[in-house]
């Protein structure tokens, strides 16, 4: 998840977009013709997929009166939600080689 807000968030910086919501900033991008809209359809269905997977996960957690946590199993998921979660860790790996390729002196990439 942290490679798509970092993603956007360095995308953003760099254009001058002031938004501070994710999924302003792609949007924004996308007006200014730095994202692909097929590049920015895939981020958002990606983004929204594992935020919504994950915010599950804590509701699930807290009704049982424990702590939420962002762990995601992949054994409780679905086949359709396991799918789509692979999916989006696939665009996952490739938001962070590009991150690495086009910022190589950086040591937290």
């Amino acid at each position: 998840m942290n490679h798509f807000i970092e993603y956007v968030r360095i995308r953003a910086l760099e254009n001058g977009v002031r938004e501070t919501h994710t999924l302003y900033r792609i949007k924004a991008l996308v007006d200014l013709s730095i994202l692909k809209e097929s590049d920015a359809s895939d981020l958002t269905r990606a983004y929204q997929t594992l935020m919504n997977l994950r915010l599950q996960r804590q509701e699930e957690l807290i009704l049982k009166g424990e702590e939420g946590s962002n762990y995601l199993n992949p054994d409780n998921l679905s086949s359709l939600e396991l799918k789509v979660f692979k999916a989006s860790l696939f665009l996952t790996q490739d938001i962070h080689l590009r991150l690495r390729v086009e910022y190589p002196q950086s040591p937290s990439l």
